[in-house]
């Protein structure tokens, strides 16, 4: 070891043949907590300034290069980072490090160092862009090209490409790649001579807590030069799809520029092209294989780590079950059409008795009973494959029209809007707040009448309604499925069975 070596360099040789999964690190300054780190099973190296509070540092625009990335880690003590994103990159990052590093001694405290990485890295990141053009790395061009692949084939089919490109979140380096309401997908391409393993940035990559549904999209993807569709012609396909969206081109851009390809660069992206050879969809939820935060002792975090595909293959779902939980309930055409089956149910009235009823009481129980069988519906319907509620229309689909309910709650003739909210507030009571998110109200006019059309789109998790209670005692929670034409309630074992085979 030469005596010349700068303290960081010195202290990179100590960790750097280190084999074991985990971050090993050693301190460059006897003065500050300034340490470089080996990051393990990808051999990343860092460079860490440990602070008290990270709420004053501003980071600016200082996020760095698609070979150098700077982040900020809410860990005890919390950290200012700088790595390497890929080990080929471990030569330039030694180089920005050790020029760091040398400003640092001079900082009389921690944050003082803090924010002079900052200020230092700021030049270093402008000169890395220039030196590279602002090209993208190959892994870096290989996640970009699965994630538009993404958007363009299970993303813009069910919700459309202004919606499917805001769900893009991919540029901004947050936890998943898109996130669609309560639906988030992350998206891992590898190439298909490669080991299929995923590398997971974080224990929030992979973490559900808060979401309907996670759904990690893994495409297995060949390589080519000199053949198939390279980066430039996939993203001029997308463009072309949008169409005269003005307001969805430039969303698009933008989000391209942000992830770091630039249109003035497309010539560098043209010798290596892609094929896409099998694309498998993987439900991320209870024993998949992956740790959270949760997972962790206090004061730990950013954790990277490997997941092998085949340890995912009990969570694989179908194509057509994540298009469900994304895409809009599918209203009918006409809801006078449609006989009643798996997905059509058609009820007269949703609270008013159509018949005599025998005393205050009695009539009590019904109206109860039908807005019972108003939520048995829509249940039924998140828990099989959706479908559509059409109140105002008896079985024989004649047209019996809003207008008897409204009557009974003494609201006005055609006031749709109080008509919607009493509905809305009889799901949002016996089945849960979010049902709204999968159930769509719309009117249609019959001439001088209206009916009523609750679109239900497939749960991606089990849903349970409350019927109206009908006794003194209080009533349970229910599990309904649809049975063809039929509303059936399930139990214990059939419950488990259901649930099991249905969600996985």
């Amino acid at each position: 070891m030469s005596t010349n070596e700068s303290p960081l360099i010195r202290a990179w040789h100590a960790i750097e043949n280190e084999t074991a999964s985990g971050t090993f690190r050693r301190r460059v300054s006897t003065l500050l907590p300034v340490y470089v780190t080996l990051t393990n099973p990808h051999a990343l190296p860092g460079l860490v300034v440990e602070v008290d509070s990270l709420d004053e540092l501003d980071l600016g625009d200082v996020r760095g290069s698609d070979r150098i990335r700077l982040a900020k880690r809410s860990v005890s003590p919390p950290q200012l980072a700088l790595e390497a994103t890929e080990r080929d990159h471990t030569d330039i990052f030694l180089t920005v490090a050790e020029d760091i590093a040398g400003h640092l001694v001079d900082c009389a405290d921690e944050r003082a160092a803090a924010a002079t990485l900052v200020q230092r890295f700021a030049t270093w990141q402008r000169f890395l862009r220039r030196e590279s053009g602002s090209i993208l790395s190959s892994s870096a061009q290989l996640g970009l090209f699965g994630e538009l692949t993404t958007l363009r084939d299970l993303l813009a089919p069910a919700v459309g490409y202004r919606d499917a490109i805001e769900a893009w979140t991919g540029p901004d380096r947050v936890a998943q790649d898109f996130q669609l309401g309560r639906i988030a997908i992350e998206v891992k391409a590898v190439i298909h001579s490669e080991p299929q393993v995923f590398k997971i940035d974080g224990e929030r990559q992979l973490d559900d807590l808060g979401l309907d549904a996670l759904v990690l999209a893994h495409h297995r993807i060949v390589r080519h030069r000199g053949a198939g569709s390279t980066l430039p012609a996939l993203i001029d396909e997308v463009r072309s799809e949008i169409g005269s969206d003005i307001i969805a081109q430039d969303r698009f851009t933008d989000g391209l520029n942000t992830y770091g390809f630039h249109d003035e660069d497309r010539t560098e992206y043209s010798a290596i092209g892609y094929t896409l050879r099998e694309t498998v969809h993987y439900r991320v939820h209870r024993g998949f294989p992956r740790i959270t935060e949760a997972d962790l002792p206090p004061g730990t975090g950013a954790v990277r780590y490997a997941v092998t595909a085949g340890a995912c293959e009990q969570y694989r779902i179908e194509d057509a079950q994540v298009s469900g939980w994304l895409a809009e309930p599918t209203p009918l055409a006409d809801g006078g059409i449609a006989p009643e089956s798996a997905v059509v149910e058609y009820k007269s009235t949703a609270w008013t008795p159509t018949g005599e009823t025998r005393s205050p009481e009695h009539r009590q129980k019904v109206v109860k009973d039908l807005q019972t069988a108003i939520v048995k519906t829509i249940v039924a319907f998140l828990n099989t494959d959706g479908g559509e509620l059409v109140i105002g229309l008896d079985d024989d689909q004649a047209v019996v029209g809003l207008e008897p309910d409204l009557s009974e709650r003494g609201l006005a003739i055609g006031d749709l809007d109080a008509f919607e909210l009493q509905l809305t507030t009889l799901l949002r009571n016996q089945i849960d707040p979010l049902v709204t998110q999968q159930a769509r109200i719309r009117f249609e006019a019959h001439n001088d009448k209206h009916t009523c059309h609750v679109t239900v789109a497939p749960s991606p998790n089990p849903r349970f309604g409350v019927p109206l209670a009908t006794s003194n005692e209080p009533a349970r929670p229910t599990f309904w499925v649809r049975t063809g034409n039929a509303t059936n309630s399930l139990g214990d074992r059939d419950l488990i069975d259901y649930v099991l085979s249905h969600w996985h």
